[in-house]
């Protein structure tokens, strides 16, 4: 292939070449709304109403087009109708000024003239249709006698740019609706606004304290540690709390006395500018879950509890999953949390590992046909710094793992920090899969395990 300079000619052809290409998406789009106008406006001649224009408008953002309209003073038609059709999604209105000799009433569709709620306040003020989802916007005013002056209407493009179609009808009586006529501008039912339901009254704190630790035990929990805590007049406060290696389970339920409160939590590192864990679910209680290889300190920060009054802190200790001992604490600590939420089962030696830096790794993997497997990443920085001191959190910005078999494909988002993500999978008849880590960041380390757990079916 020849490289060099386009020559002008050639530059020209291509810019005319574009350009009619352009017109002709343009044209086939106007040519659709065209259509469309057309059908309507047929049917309401029909039904025998008359039909005093039918333009064409192409738009930008805030522009807008005066549609003059004048009613013969005989005429047997009191009430007119503008309808503009645009495409879905566009978002135009139209607006009619009364003229002041214009006796305007508000649209009456029946031959008994309007319901008295329905009057306009007064001469002269304006009246505002929008379009709907389905991009049409219709406008009508009914008049006791023909005004002697025309009838301006306001055509305005809230849209970047776009056609619309907009026709005058002079009718007697009601007129179906576009929707109606052309069964594909249908936008669909919308559903009634319903007021929210009042909270539910919550049961006392001592009461809620025991069920929270029964369920805990239940699940798993070796031990249960409660301690309260005060706080501020505006429901707020913050504690510093120091957390055992193993998996949390840390659960804040503020004293209401019975009443529901907004409840929200997170936990930080000592000067951390992002925290590892919350939330800000509309609830009375709060539950943060992760797991450590090792102690730390972190700051506990709440609000929402309705006043100055206690919260209590429910800590239920579980053991960690077991996790390679060559992995640092946090990638350990990455794996055994996204493990432990997912009540995987007691995982052994992995049968496969290894390393992988930033960007997209794609690693073949034999699998046993009829076997299950479970894959777990670890994304942790790649220099001295540790995932839970001030600034590591931001060496990954996230990672996703991806495991194909057959055509099928198991994928999870390492989002929290530290950063760990894990699919389970059966091999099926399959021999081979797939796996994918996608790890963002600057300076950030993976580790992968691969778990067996269990062969072929006999």
């Amino acid at each position: 292939m020849r490289r060099g300079r386009i020559s002008a000619t050639a530059q020209v052809r291509l810019a005319a070449a574009l350009g009619l290409g352009l017109m002709g998406v343009a044209r086939d789009a106007n040519a659709d709304l065209r259509s469309e106008a057309s059908r309507l406006a047929a049917r309401y001649r029909e039904l025998g109403a008359t039909v005093l224009k039918a333009e064409s408008h192409f738009l930008s953002a805030g522009r807008s087009v005066r549609v003059r309209t004048s009613l013969s003073p005989t005429t047997n038609t009191p009430c007119l109708t503008w309808i503009a059709l645009g495409v879905r999604g566009a978002a135009f209105s139209l607006e009619r000024l009364a003229s002041d000799d214009a006796a305007l009433v508000a649209p009456g569709h029946g031959e008994d003239g309007p319901e008295p709620e329905d009057e306009l306040e007064g001469q002269g003020a304006p009246l505002i249709e929008r379009s709907t989802r389905a991009g049409v916007a219709a406008l009508t005013s009914c008049f006791d006698s023909a005004p002697k002056g025309g009838l301006d209407v306001g055509l305005v493009l809230a849209s970047p740019r776009g056609a619309v179609e907009v026709i005058v009808v002079a009718h007697r009586g009601g007129l179906p609706p576009v929707d109606e006529v052309i069964l594909e501008r249908a936008q669909g039912p919308i559903p009634e606004l319903v007021e929210p339901l009042p909270p539910l009254p919550v049961a006392l704190l001592a009461e809620r304290a025991r069920s929270l630790s029964e369920q805990a035990r239940r699940d798993g929990a070796g031990a249960v540690v409660s301690s309260v805590m005060p706080s501020r007049a505006d429901g707020t406060g913050e504690r510093a709390v120091r957390l055992e290696p193993g998996c949390h389970r840390l659960t804040l339920v503020a004293d209401s006395g019975g009443e529901p409160a907004d409840l929200d939590v997170e936990l930080r590192t000592r000067g951390g500018a992002e925290p590892f864990r919350v939330d800000r679910s509309h609830a009375s209680d709060a539950r943060l879950e992760l797991c450590l290889d090792e102690a730390r300190a972190f700051e506990l920060r709440w609000a929402g509890a309705g006043g100055a009054l206690d919260v209590m802190l429910l800590d239920a200790h579980f053991e960690r999953p077991t996790l390679p001992g060559t992995w640092s604490p946090a990638a350990r600590a990455a794996v055994a949390s996204v493990l432990w939420r997912r009540r995987a089962p007691r995982l052994g030696a992995p049968s496969l590992e290894w390393r992988g830096v930033a960007g997209t790794t794609r690693v073949p993997l034999r699998i046993e046909p009829g076997a299950c497997y479970v894959v777990g990443l670890a994304v942790t920085p790649g220099d001295a710094r540790d995932a839970f001191e001030p600034g590591g959190e931001e060496a990954g910005a996230g990672a996703r793992l991806v495991v194909q078999v057959g055509l099928e494909f198991y994928q999870d988002v390492a989002q929290e920090v530290p950063r760990g993500a894990a699919v389970a999978f059966c091999a099926g008849a399959s021999s081979l899969a797939g796996v994918t880590v996608e790890a963002h960041g600057t300076r950030v380390l993976s580790r992968v395990a691969v778990w067996r757990l269990r062969g072929p079916s006999p």
